[in-house]
């Protein structure tokens, strides 16, 4: 009999309703979900609150570096790594080995299409390249 391993989650848009509601959900399965990744955006202090509560192995910033974002950044730890950057997140989906991306993020059209194609990429793979985008008004 073999045990299975958890699945290796990445949470995107950790601090908003659908991220929060993610990471309750994992935290109640701890045997079946590992917190690989989670990002958030703007709200440092709830995202620093995340990190201690739920200690993803890799916690990454991708608003822009203010004051409050450096001293997130200096409680950096082995235990959770606290970066900061878009690029990043997708390099790190795929460095952690993630089994399952939660995309609760915040976006509209080429940006959050881009994100989604990247991370698509970048799990398969190939040269990242962004997607074609029409627009239809």
């Amino acid at each position: 009999m073999s045990i299975k391993k958890p699945s290796r989650v990445a949470i995107l848009g950790s601090t908003g309703s659908i991220g929060r509601s993610a990471l309750d959900v994992l935290s109640h399965q701890p045997d079946s979900f590992e917190l690989a990744l989670i990002s958030g955006h703007e709200q440092v202090d709830t995202f620093g609150q995340q990190c201690d509560t739920h200690k993803p192995k890799l916690a990454v910033i991708t608003g822009p570096r203010t004051p409050s974002v450096d001293l997130w950044l200096a409680k950096s730890s082995a235990e959770c790594r606290r970066e900061l950057g878009m690029q990043r997140v997708i390099e790190a989906i795929r460095e952690q080995g993630v089994d399952i991306v939660v995309a609760a993020i915040v976006g509209f059209g080429r940006t959050r299409v881009g994100l989604v194609h990247s991370v698509d990429q970048k799990l398969r793979g190939a040269t990242l390249q962004p997607p074609p985008v029409t627009v239809v008004a």
